[in-house]
C-alpha cells in the first residue's frame, strides 16, 4: 500500500449533516451511489474536474484497533523458551 498513490478524487454528496469531528482525516468510509455530473474546482492553482457522486449510502467504518501478535519459533531442537 503506497499512501502517495491515489486512484483519483471525487466529491460525494448526500443530504444531511456529517460531523467533521466524526468524519475526520484518515477515517475509512465507503460510499455507494451513482455519478450525476462533474464539478470543476482548483487544486494547486489548476482546474480539476471532479466526478460528483450522488451517494445513496455513506458507511463510516469503525476504527480498527492495533493488535500485536507475538510469534515464537517452533519447539525444536530445544523445548521451551526459558
Amino acid at each position: 500500500w503506497n499512501s502517495d498513490q491515489d486512484d483519483g478524487r471525487f466529491i460525494a454528496c448526500r443530504t444531511g449533516f456529517y460531523d467533521p469531528a466524526v468524519f475526520e482525516p484518515n477515517r475509512e468510509v465507503t460510499f455507494t451511489g451513482h455519478i450525476d455530473g462533474y464539478d470543476v474546482r482548483k487544486i494547486g492553482g489548476f482546474d480539476y474536474r471532479f466526478p460528483r457522486l450522488a451517494a445513496d449510502v455513506v458507511y463510516l467504518w469503525p476504527i480498527r484497533e492495533r493488535v500485536d501478535v507475538l510469534t515464537y519459533p517452533p519447539p525444536w531442537p530445544w523445548w521451551g523458551y526459558w
